[in-house]
């Protein structure tokens, strides 16, 4: 991910759903990464979002915060 190894992966949902389709999560997301930038590894550069390839949504909710798409996540499946 990043050359200098701060990637910092993020698991992102709006739980309640009065609160879906209004307009927050991009700020949330916008916020919470300048937060994390000040306050918690100011040499975080890379921020790692894989959102369900089924879920127009998600995605545009996250490009609107800033990410972008740099490739397709297909994690390994093992047997149990």
């Amino acid at each position: 991910m990043s050359p200098s190894g701060h990637t910092i992966g993020l698991d992102f949902g709006i739980g309640n759903i009065k609160y879906l389709g209004q307009g927050l999560a991009a700020p949330t997301l916008i916020e919470f990464v300048s937060f994390y930038n000040k306050s918690v590894d100011p040499l975080a550069d890379t921020f790692f979002i894989d959102p369900d390839k089924n879920n127009p949504r998600a995605k545009h909710v996250y490009s609107k915060a800033g990410f972008i798409e740099v490739d397709n996540y297909a994690p390994q499946r093992v047997p149990l």
